[in-house]
């Protein structure tokens, strides 16, 4: 299920302003209920004044793991489709700036006789010292209304914070699914969705975390990124910028024996490539500037 490949350049969208408010909000919740564990997660509610359906809260810890490393497999459209049992595809649509972006989720209904939901939503990535916070809010105009779907809209925040060598994920979600549903299955959609960070957990535990960069030249633009979980291929076309280029890949789970690199396009030209333990290097020439590149990462064969 590859993420669409965006422009080579970032696109206007003025909604940091929306964003914002929708941090604000998710944080704004003080008396929170608690509705026990669901699949190794501590789940919550709370309500606000004047909003019917209350904010759901998912709290649990992945192991060993840094939280670049939970937010890139949280990002990943693949992934995210394997363990989210709303979600049928995602789709990264447009790219404001790095860390902005419009997304779009084809979903699916885990509950019978109940139609799927559909999400347009835009995103940012607050960072601050280690702690990373992952924002999403629904926005109307990106995306047409798609034949078999109710739109839905959705409220979120995702907080990353490292705890010595793990990453505590806390969840906080506000969600419309729209249309005419009974109260008892409403219910029971807020208790699978209250947990979602404990499906996260649990898929990074079994199959590992996606390579993320954690260094790139000014310039470099992210375009795109598709993820093969049944063979461990991973690829990510950037309009390449000289400098150098750092890639983190997961050496106990999802490449356990190492990585082959392959760079493919015109922006590949010249650029040389090095695997050092858990590292990738690519040094970009100036020649490479404003081309297309693909980054390829398979397992390295025995």
């Amino acid at each position: 299920m590859p993420s669409m490949i965006s422009p080579a350049s970032y696109v206007d969208g003025q909604y940091d302003l929306r964003l914002d408010a929708a941090r604000e909000q998710c944080h704004a919740p003080a008396d929170w209920q608690d509705l026990g564990e669901r699949n190794g997660c501590n789940t919550f509610k709370s309500y606000l004044p004047g909003l019917e359906a209350p904010f759901l809260k998912g709290e649990t810890v992945v192991s060993g793991v840094s939280p670049e490393a939970v937010l890139a497999t949280l990002l990943d459209g693949t992934c995210r489709a394997a363990w989210d049992e709303f979600c049928g595809s995602a789709t990264i649509t447009h790219r404001f700036a790095p860390d902005t972006f419009a997304f779009y989720v084809a979903g699916r209904s885990p509950i019978p006789l109940i139609s799927a939901r559909d999400v347009g939503a835009v995103a940012k990535i607050y960072r601050g010292g280690d702690t990373i916070e992952l924002v999403q809010t629904s926005i109307d105009g990106l995306h047409p209304a798609q034949k078999g779907f109710v739109r839905a809209t959705v409220q979120a925040s995702w907080t990353l914070a490292p705890s010595g060598y793990d990453t505590k994920i806390v969840m906080i979600l506000h969600s419309l699914p729209n249309g005419k549903i009974p109260v008892s299955i409403l219910e029971r959609g807020a208790s699978i969705a209250a947990a979602a960070p404990g499906h996260l957990r649990d898929f990074i535990c079994k199959h590992g975390t996606v390579p993320f960069m954690i260094g790139r030249p000014d310039g470099l633009v992210n375009r795109g990124t598709e993820t093969n979980l049944k063979k461990s291929l991973w690829s990510q076309t950037v309009t390449a910028a000289q400098g150098k280029i750092t890639i983190a890949f997961d050496s106990e789970k999802m490449y356990k024996a190492g990585v082959m690199v392959v760079l493919s396009g015109e922006g590949a030209h010249g650029a040389a490539t090095a695997v050092d333990n858990d590292r990738v290097t690519i040094v970009s020439p100036a020649c490479c500037d404003g081309l297309s590149m693909t980054i390829n990462l398979s397992p390295k064969r025995a």
